[in-house]
């Protein structure tokens, strides 16, 4: 996918993540030491936007599938 330039795909190894940073310490951490093998143990899924010419990422947001029952929830939290 691209959007005005810029491409958006799932992380894999031959994207750049040496010099990123988001500004946020502990998100550049999650995703340079903990993406590729969340991805691989099917846990999350990264996306990540380069600007088109190189694989150095610019950008990236990650989904991790889970289910919280309603019953294990506080009755404060279920709302």
């Amino acid at each position: 996918m691209t959007a005005e330039g810029f491409l958006s795909q799932l992380l894999n190894d031959h994207h750049g993540l040496e010099e990123f940073d988001s500004g946020e310490p502990s998100l550049d951490t999650w995703l340079k030491d903990h993406a590729r093998r969340a991805a691989q143990q099917g846990t999350a899924s990264t996306h990540v936007w380069t600007d088109g010419t190189s694989n150095n990422v610019l950008a990236f947001y990650s989904v991790a599938p889970t289910q919280v029952a309603r019953d294990d929830v506080s009755l404060s939290a279920a709302g």
